[in-house]
């Protein structure tokens, strides 16, 4: 057995109980009408149901948007933030949603155990995370137009990165100006770092923002016209 086929085997395993762990949610949230509207509207367009999702989740990024804005507390926005990113990863990508929270979990929990100075292992997991993503892709739907998981876990991989450095920076005597704009000091909570990465109005594709710019954004401290 090649090396190509033992890692597809061992993907494939992990697949399996991930299918177990993320289908029941993902089949609470889409119920049966909501299936037959995707499929009715695939059907009249002549586009893939994910792509129809996709487009969706598009169009609800706008009004979502002013709702987040119009909420009375960061904590609120927060809330939103996470319920309803969450909700549209598991319209979008069924069972596959939980690659997006487990990439997170493992990203945080390398930056809680080792501090500012695990920025580099913070950003090669996730990267490599992501790679083992593209790579099953290829092999097992190469040429492909299903639109998966990777779309939104390429912008959850630069959010990451990002968040490390910027950790990383705040806490660094010898950061730039410009880094130290940018730096958070401590580590955010888990509602905030996952409000940050499931922002509803960014979650799908983009675009990726500094968490700094963010947390202002939340808190008030950046006047944006409605």
């Amino acid at each position: 057995m090649t090396v190509p086929d033992v890692f597809i085997q061992a993907f494939n395993e992990c697949s399996r109980v991930l299918v177990l762990v993320g289908s029941a949610p993902a089949s609470a949230v889409f119920p049966d009408g909501l299936k037959t509207m995707v499929a009715d509207l695939s059907g009249m367009v002549g586009v893939s149901a994910s792509e129809v999702r996709m487009f969706m989740c598009l169009l609800l990024a706008y009004p979502l948007g002013i709702i987040w804005r119009l909420l009375p507390t960061p904590t609120a926005k927060h809330v939103f933030s996470v319920v309803v990113g969450l909700y549209m990863i598991m319209f979008m990508y069924g069972f596959q949603w939980v690659h997006v929270i487990i990439s997170a979990s493992i990203a945080y929990l390398i930056m809680k155990v080792g501090g500012p100075k695990s920025r580099i292992i913070t950003a090669t997991v996730a990267l490599l995370y992501l790679a083992c993503m593209h790579i099953y892709r290829q092999v097992t739907d190469y040429l492909g137009w299903t639109i998966d998981v990777t779309f939104t876990l390429m912008v959850v991989t630069q959010k990451l990165h990002g968040l490390a450095f910027n950790y990383y920076d705040g806490n660094c005597e010898k950061a730039t100006d410009e880094q130290k704009a940018l730096s958070t000091k401590k580590l955010p909570s888990l509602l905030e770092f996952f409000s940050f990465l499931l922002f509803p109005s960014g979650v799908v594709m983009g675009p990726c923002v500094e968490f700094t710019d963010y947390m202002k954004f939340a808190n008030g401290e950046v006047e944006i016209p409605v």
